[in-house]
């Protein structure tokens, strides 16, 4: 019996961002979220009990996790391509399983009246899935709730290359806090910071 784990979640989402206080504009449709778990499959030493549970939301809107019908990649059809997992063959290691926080993001969910609740789901290892590696922008990023700024605004045509103007105050309104809340809820979190 494979004791890799019980349960693998897929998770790959591609959605429009907009900010919490605006009205959505309307979608091209061009985007969706898929939220795909692989469930069970490492349980059993034979495969056939494998299944794909899949939950769909389409970019306009008209369906919103919706649950799709059940897929069993292993049965009745051995011409597709199979994964094989050794777990005594190691190639790699992984420091974390992550995403981006944008500006927006953060703007949203700390906004959210549910904010507690959707910080422990996506970063507690016990009551979530336990994000363990996020990816932050220094500064403003492409995705904004705010207007764009940087540690060092100053009028066009002044420069500051001793950077007495440095200022990190507009990422403490939200963007800080829903940082800090994330190590509370798991301190062995990583953050990688990218201008």
């Amino acid at each position: 019996m494979v004791d890799l784990c019980n349960r693998i979640i897929f998770d790959l989402f591609f959605c429009d961002v907009e900010s919490y206080d605006q009205e959505p504009t309307t979608n091209t449709g061009h985007f969706s979220f898929l939220f795909v778990t692989f469930v069970d499959s490492f349980l059993f030493s034979t495969l056939d009990r494998a299944k794909v549970q899949v939950l769909l939301t389409t970019g306009d809107q008209s369906k919103k996790l919706s649950q799709e019908a059940d897929l069993y990649p292993l049965h009745d059809n051995n011409n597709l391509p199979q994964i094989n997992i050794n777990k005594n063959q190691r190639y790699q290691t992984m420091e974390g399983f992550g995403a981006g926080l944008s500006n927006s993001a953060a703007s949203v969910i700390y906004h959210s009246p549910k904010r507690h609740e959707i910080m422990r789901q996506l970063f507690s290892p016990t009551d979530g899935i336990g994000v363990s590696y996020i990816r932050i922008t220094m500064g403003g990023s492409d995705f904004q709730a705010v207007p764009p700024y940087t540690y060092n605004d100053i009028p066009n045509g002044q420069t500051d290359f001793q950077m007495n103007h440095f200022s990190i105050q507009k990422d403490r309104e939200f963007f800080i806090p829903i940082i800090k809340e994330a190590l509370s809820l798991n301190p062995s979190m990583k953050i990688v910071a990218t201008p």
